[in-house]
């Protein structure tokens, strides 16, 4: 095999994320050459964009991932509110309908965008925050 084609493999197996010892082992050469080789522009270059190429693939596939989660719990959200609208909620406490109520609200506000005036961030929509705690005991 002569230098360019270890070169070339060197390319490949650098690309695939191989280790220097592994790659000189490999190809008989010393680790040395491969860190001289590694220093040579298009070969930088090219291990630079493969590991680019690498990334981006990586970053949609976790997207997708995060996509095809999404999908599921909202799915999933569905059916609940479903089965919740079916429900007569009567049997409930106050309080603890109060305290469901709150605790939607606040998911509500955090999936509403802020704005900002000023510098300060504000909350556009504010369905229900309580100006006072509500004991049913008293």
């Amino acid at each position: 095999m002569n230098s360019q084609e270890k070169k070339d493999l060197f390319l490949e197996l650098r690309i695939k994320g191989e280790t220097f010892q592994s790659i000189a082992d490999n190809l008989n050469v010393s680790k040395q050459t491969l860190i001289n080789w590694s220093k040579e522009k298009d070969i930088y270059e090219a291990v630079k964009l493969a590991n680019v190429i690498k990334y981006q693939c990586l970053v949609k596939q976790y997207q997708q991932n995060k996509e095809e989660q999404i999908r599921y719990y909202l799915e999933l959200t569905q059916k609940i509110k479903n089965e919740v609208l079916k429900r007569d909620l009567s049997n409930i406490s106050t309080d603890k309908l109060i305290k469901v109520l709150v605790s939607l609200d606040n998911m509500i506000c955090e999936l509403l965008p802020a704005k900002t005036f000023g510098g300060e961030d504000i909350q556009e929509w504010t369905f229900f925050k309580p100006a006072f705690n509500f004991d049913p005991k008293e």
